[in-house]
């Protein structure tokens, strides 16, 4: 009967050694890169006269990019809450005609950033899964015949989520899909770094 015992209290100590070490494995300081798809869109309001307004939006797709820093925090035993910050590059410039308004209008993606919360949720010593909120930026030059300043920085909220998988106790694999809203969307795959 003490065997028993002894044993069922062992297992029941590395049943919670497990819980702990699967959110550790989620929380400190860390750095990486991604790479993937980024969409960046804008719309155009276009008035004629008799006409109604027409409202066209703009999409142009490419890949691109981010620079990631962050800390996440232990939130309970399986939760994790945390800050990063990045810097988004990248894309395909969003043009089109208007005929005979205007021969090109578009936008020329330069440099975001961005500034989110996340809460992450371990399912297991392998894996979490994660939302995020914030504010982010991207600024825009011109592709415009007509010499007219119709664009430049894009400011709004960010919303997004994605997924962690620890190949080690250092190094992870990320899944990451963003929205800036008003101008910038990302499908995003990269690898992180925990200090």
């Amino acid at each position: 009967m003490l065997k028993i015992l002894l044993f069922c209290g062992a297992v029941a100590l590395s049943s919670a050694a497990s819980a702990q070490d699967a959110v550790d494995n989620f929380v400190g300081p860390f750095v990486g890169v991604e790479a993937g798809l980024v969409q960046h869109h804008f719309s155009l309001i276009v008035s004629e006269q008799g006409r109604p307004d027409q409202t066209i939006s703009v999409k142009g797709y490419g890949l691109g990019g981010a620079a990631v820093a962050g800390y996440d925090f232990k939130l309970g035993s399986n939760f994790t809450v945390g800050a990063e910050a990045g810097v988004h590059f990248g894309g395909k410039s969003a043009s089109t005609i208007i005929p005979p308004l205007v021969p090109r209008i578009g936008i020329d993606p330069k440099l975001g950033y961005s500034l989110t919360g996340r809460i992450g949720y371990a399912t297991s010593d392998k894996v979490l899964l994660f939302g995020r909120a914030g504010y982010g930026s991207h600024k825009y030059g011109d592709l415009d015949l007509t010499n007219i300043d119709a664009f430049g920085t894009n400011k709004s909220f960010i919303l997004g989520a994605g997924a962690e998988y620890r190949v080690n106790r250092k190094v992870a694999a990320r899944f990451d899909a963003r929205h800036l809203d008003g101008s910038r969307n990302e499908i995003l795959v990269g690898v992180l770094t925990r200090f």
